[in-house]
């Protein structure tokens, strides 16, 4: 049974709230006096300020308060919303309105970065053979996750030695359709787990064109798959292990690393960028290139209009409208008044 009540909430849930919770704890031990749960108002109206004092953001403080309310649900206790504990609902609307709730996602990586990148990984991987490796399968991986805007837990696993089999990409997770007169080579990625698919329903499939250039994910990952043989249930990207010959799966810290490599190399900022940048840049482009939005939530595999939070419209888009609308009124251009019939 414990088993299974632990498995109720996704892993990066489970850990988000687990960090909440002991955060709480460590609070409560040092502050406040008799029993830490039930967590009354007041107990987490100073646990939110102190954390506030603290210089933590302001959805990070609502995530600690979730992780509460997780744990002491947990405990067989009862939790009332947020909303409805006014003495701690009015405590956050003074901290949010004290230091703000801006958020600053990682920027996108584009197409131009890209093509920077890639010349930096060729130059990388001429310095030996395990090299190579490492940096052919951070290349695949990041064209896969651009083109694909596929989420990191997709693309790598967290630790080596806990390759998540059902979350990661295998080798027998990809497909490769030839070229044909009407169409180049394709890429089909199958997504047997994500963000928006936790029940092992159907899994999404996400294809990814050949370019015929320097930045095709089609050739990156062929050629990846020839330097790293393996069956089909082996992690689609791997890097040298520790013992000679060996492989193993390509983990999320390897991979922002070497995204904040490349960045470094290319004259950027690395601390702006991170593994979330492939799938925004990715997002980024398709709305770029006016793609219709539920073409762009297929590919990116969005359940709802969040994805709207990627459309970094430029300033020329901006000015579209109003350039218009001008140019209505310049040319004397009127409403007819719409009235409204009686009876």
């Amino acid at each position: 049974m414990a088993k299974y009540l632990k498995m109720h909430r996704s892993e990066n849930t489970n850990n988000s709230y687990n960090t909440g919770a002991r955060r709480y704890l460590r609070f409560f031990a040092g502050n406040e006096k008799g029993r830490a749960f039930p967590a009354s108002d007041g107990k987490l109206g100073r646990f939110a300020s102190t954390l506030a004092d603290e210089g933590l953001k302001y959805k990070t403080i609502r995530g600690y308060l979730y992780g509460v309310r997780a744990a002491q649900l947990d405990r067989g206790f009862d939790f009332q919303k947020l909303k409805k504990r006014n003495l701690l609902w009015s405590t956050l609307k003074g901290i949010r309105r004290a230091i703000g709730d801006r958020s600053k996602p990682k920027q996108a990586i584009s197409l131009k970065m890209l093509r920077k990148f890639k010349l930096e990984v060729g130059r990388l991987r001429e310095q030996s053979p395990e090299t190579a490796i490492y940096w052919g399968a951070v290349w695949a991986a990041i064209l896969v996750g651009f083109f694909g805007m596929i989420r990191k837990d997709n693309l790598t696993t967290g630790k080596v030695e806990a390759a998540n089999q059902q979350k990661g990409l295998r080798r027998d997770d990809v497909l490769i359709k030839k070229s044909t007169s009407r169409r180049p080579a394709v890429l089909w990625v199958r997504l047997r787990y994500s963000k928006t698919n936790q029940f092992k329903e159907q899994p999404s499939l996400i294809p990814l064109s050949e370019t015929n250039n320097k930045l095709c994910p089609l050739r990156a990952v062929v050629s990846h798959l020839k330097e790293t043989p393996g069956g089909p249930k082996d992690s689609l990207f791997r890097v040298p292990g520790k013992k000679r010959g060996t492989f193993s799966p390509l983990t999320h810290q390897a991979l922002v690393k070497g995204i904040k490599d490349l960045v470094r190399a290319a004259g950027m900022d690395p601390a702006r960028f991170a593994g979330h940048s492939l799938r925004r840049g990715g997002a980024t482009l398709a709305f770029q290139l006016k793609a219709p939005v539920y073409q762009i939530q297929m590919q990116g595999i969005w359940s709802s209009m969040a994805v709207l939070g990627y459309n970094e419209v430029s300033a020329t888009d901006r000015l579209e409208l109003p350039t218009r609308m001008a140019a209505a009124a310049r040319r004397g251009h009127t409403h007819r008044k719409i009235g409204v019939r009686s009876g």
